[in-house]
């Protein structure tokens, strides 16, 4: 399944990668607007001049190295193409089976691997299922 720029788009655990803000980038492409944005129209400046208690000060400089960290590196090119975590336990187990992705798993509803994906995407499991019967 190849899409964008050649990239594998679902991924093992059947996240569609060019759905994903980090796979299509939204995420790295809005960090840099908003790191833009702050720089060119002064806020750091503005914020001196609002009344805001101790406990919501913070440093515009830490705000400036976080978002240009997450414009360089909140990118993911998708688990097929070596993104995501090493260590996900759905991809380990895909690889080690030989699956393209989890589709091809019998045990898909019962999979404890895939509970930490269930509550950011509910819908995975049933679309594996659907991926499957095609």
């Amino acid at each position: 399944m190849s899409g964008v720029n050649g990239m594998n788009n679902i991924g093992f655990c059947g996240i569609d990668c060019s759905k994903c803000e980090l796979g299509n980038k939204t995420v790295s492409k809005n960090a840099e607007t908003l790191k833009n944005k702050v720089e060119n129209y002064g806020i750091s400046q503005w914020y001196q001049l609002v009344p805001i208690s101790d406990n919501e000060k913070f440093s515009f400089d830490e705000l400036n190295k976080g978002l240009a960290w997450l414009a360089k590196y909140a990118v993911c090119p998708g688990c097929q193409n070596g993104g995501g975590p090493p260590e996900c336990p759905v991809r380990i187990c895909a690889k080690e089976k030989k699956f393209e992705n989890c589709s091809m798993c019998d045990a898909i509803d019962v999979c404890k691997k895939m509970n930490f994906l269930d509550l950011g995407h509910p819908d995975l499991r049933e679309n594996l299922k659907k991926m499957k019967r095609k």
